[in-house]
């Protein structure tokens, strides 16, 4: 940042001379209750939110604090992100505060810190996950226009952000109606409503159903999990974990596609391998053991609309094992019920999958839009008419 053109009146500070800066320090860990005794205590991005974090814990020690409209800024894993505390708090060494100096607007500070998150991020260090010391958070160089001009930025970021809020919420809404209508669509396929007598003039007798246990209708197993140095960019086939496709192996071990549940991690997120991949102890493979009476298409999209609520375990880290999935139970119609069923959900989803791309395109653009201001804002191109008018 050292080498950019500085508009008239502009001037390069570092946040030491910009603002104060408290860096976090956790109070001992007997201190901390979630019964709402003493402040509220704030770890990292875990509890942040869009602007102000989420009170999860408190605690009734701790001399490292900040206070209402202090900028909280993510030190370690990750660094850079920012929040702003609408409360006094305590923050432990996962965060630091920053407070506006003289001549220095706050709001103008959080949208300047945002803006350079990346160029943050950039100066973490660490083996075991990425931190910035206090020093060189200290020393990081901000662009500092007039006080006036600042209070200007922040009126036209404020008015143009609020439009792409209301994009983004819009977005987020899209997303929610569909995942509604997902639940309540698979909901519908799996108790016999999408084909009942007359929908595709099916004739459903839903005591044709059988009722079975996961066990007793597939083979359900955790592969072997290989380590993340067998892995490889350039590998013949593709590795699943808990989230899908996770690296590649030079080899395979399973040779046709298999209905993965995955029992770590995104736990009960469902997924279809592609034909000689290789399947990681992280997804359970959901087999069935007779496809003339279960098709693997039905098994995938039942599995997503059962509750595994009371198959997942864990505190820590959530997971799901055999012994807990293989007692739920499936219901299973006919072969060609089954098949119809697969059918009408695959049309049905088409178009929400189509209307979602949608909405990432609108997402993708808003995230663009963001930047571009940004970007404008730093550079003094936001406010060059202003200064034109103002300084001439």
């Amino acid at each position: 940042m050292t080498d950019v053109f500085l508009p008239v009146g502009w001037s390069q500070q570092s946040l030491r001379e910009a603002s104060h800066i408290t860096m976090g320090q956790s109070p001992p860990g007997a201190s901390y209750n979630e019964d709402g005794v003493g402040l509220p205590f704030f770890q990292g991005k875990a509890e942040f939110g869009s602007m102000n974090p989420t009170v999860k814990k408190w605690t009734t020690a701790g001399n490292k604090k900040a206070f209402p409209g202090d900028i909280l800024l993510s030190v370690r894993a990750p660094v850079g992100p920012t929040n702003v505390a609408d409360v006094e708090c305590v923050i432990g060494r996962g965060l630091a505060a920053i407070r506006a100096g003289e001549n220095v607007d706050q709001t103008f500070l959080l949208w300047f810190l945002r803006g350079i998150e990346n160029e943050i991020a950039s100066k973490g260090t660490g083996t075991t996950f990425d931190s910035i010391s206090g020093d060189t958070l200290r020393s990081q160089v901000i662009l500092v226009p007039p006080i006036e001009e600042q209070e200007e930025i922040v009126r036209i970021l404020e008015a143009q952000f609020s439009r792409l809020d209301a994009a983004a919420a819009s977005i987020a809404a899209v997303r929610r109606k569909a995942d509604q209508f997902r639940r309540s669509l698979l909901n519908t396929a799996f108790t016999g409503g999408l084909t009942h007598r007359g929908a595709r003039h099916m004739n459903t007798n839903l005591s044709e159903w059988e009722s079975s246990s996961l066990l007793e209708a597939c083979e359900l197993y955790q592969p072997k999990t290989i380590s993340k140095a067998e892995m490889s960019s350039d590998g013949a086939f593709p590795v699943y974990g808990a989230n899908g496709v996770i690296g590649r192996h030079h080899e395979f071990n399973h040779e046709s596609s298999e209905v993965l549940l995955a029992c770590r991690g995104n736990v009960g997120t469902v997924n279809v391998s592609q034909p000689r991949s290789w399947i990681n102890g992280n997804a359970m493979v959901c087999k069935p053991r007779d496809e003339r009476r279960l098709s693997k298409d039905f098994l995938a999209l039942a599995l997503q609309a059962m509750d595994l609520r009371s198959a997942i375990t864990g505190t820590a880290q959530l997971q799901i094992t055999r012994s807990t999935l293989g007692p739920l139970r499936i219901q299973i119609p006919p072969l060609n019920e089954q098949r119809e069923i697969v059918k009408i959900l695959a049309e049905q989803f088409s178009h929400q999958i189509a209307i979602l791309a949608s909405a990432d395109e609108v997402e993708r653009k808003v995230g663009s839009l963001r930047r571009s201001l940004l970007h404008a804002t730093f550079t003094g191109e936001l406010t060059k008419e202003w200064r034109e008018k103002n300084n001439g």
